[in-house]
């Protein structure tokens, strides 16, 4: 790995006289070449950094990762985060807002944040080099002139304007929030099948709660059920009691166990429901079945 000189860069001297109240808004059109060697040079910084690309395109260094920036994009990065930019273009336009760790807190604390975007925002974090808490994303239509509002009330020497500004960047994070929590929530229900498969995979064998599930993708248990169905044709109390009795065949054939063992095992806790179940799909005892498979030979 090539070794990293990293400038450490602070607040007041990025945001000049227009630092106020620990937030600033800096608009930047770096030319083509302007990193020479962005894995090399890296910067971090005393302040949290919010960036929205406008136009051109560029490779953003963080840590060990890399990631594309297309307009329209925006990401936020943590004071010790060592970042730096590859231009694909002739010119890169960029807006950074530059805010404290104390503003940074209280966004993160007051800000329903369900996707984990503002988690590098929390108290004693410490960025990790996978970077995982970097998750860029596109804006949105309403971030663009909200950034660009702020950058304007920038300019005012109004008393009120760093409450204007704080109020502007709380709305949008809370915007980001709001995106970004929309597009997990779209790619978890894209999976849904998956995820209920993969947990009762995972706990069949023992309390399967529908609720812990639907809790994990966001949903209730009502539209949890019912997407499930439709997409699969069965519901997903049809789909834990078919592995269930998979399982139990398969200590038929494999253990001497007593059935109730077996039903236990199977994360049937209630005997009278597992030999009524049994009985139902198989048209016979679970006792008959397995006599007639120990002495049914194996085809050739």
């Amino acid at each position: 790995m090539t070794p990293r000189s990293v400038r450490h860069l602070k607040f007041r001297s990025c945001a000049f006289d227009d630092a106020r109240a620990g937030l600033a808004v800096l608009h930047f059109r770096h030319p083509f070449g302007h990193y020479a060697d962005p894995e090399g040079h890296r910067s971090s910084r005393d302040f949290f950094k919010l960036t929205w690309i406008v136009s051109g395109k560029a490779e953003c260094y963080c840590n060990d990762i890399r990631f594309p920036l297309t307009p329209g994009m925006l990401y936020l990065v943590h004071p010790n985060d060592q970042t730096s930019y590859d231009i694909h273009t002739p010119e890169l336009e960029i807006f950074d807002l530059i805010f404290s760790a104390t503003i940074a807190a209280e966004c993160q604390r007051g800000i329903i944040d369900h996707a984990g975007l503002l988690c590098s925002c929390a108290p004693g974090f410490q960025p990790k080099q996978e970077a995982h808490h970097v998750q860029p994303l596109i804006a949105g239509e309403e971030a663009g002139p909200l950034i660009r509002r702020m950058f304007r009330e920038q300019l005012n020497r109004d008393p009120n304007s760093p409450w204007i500004m704080l109020a502007y960047l709380k709305i949008l994070l809370a915007q980001l929030c709001r995106v970004h929590a929309k597009k997990r929530y779209q790619q978890l229900h894209q999976r849904l099948v998956e995820i209920v498969d993969r947990q009762i995979e995972q706990r069949f064998s023992g309390p399967f709660h529908l609720r812990d599930v639907a809790l994990e993708l966001q949903i209730t248990p009502t539209h949890l059920s019912r997407s499930y169905r439709e997409r699969t044709g069965i519901t997903i109390s049809q789909a834990l009691r078919k592995r269930r009795l998979q399982e139990v065949l398969r200590l038929f054939s494999e253990t001497e166990w007593e059935l109730a063992e077996i039903a236990k095992r199977s994360g049937f806790a209630d005997l009278s429901h597992f030999y009524r179940l049994f009985r139902e799909v198989f048209h016979t005892t679970p006792a008959e079945y397995r006599r007639v498979r120990r002495h049914t030979p194996p085809e050739k």
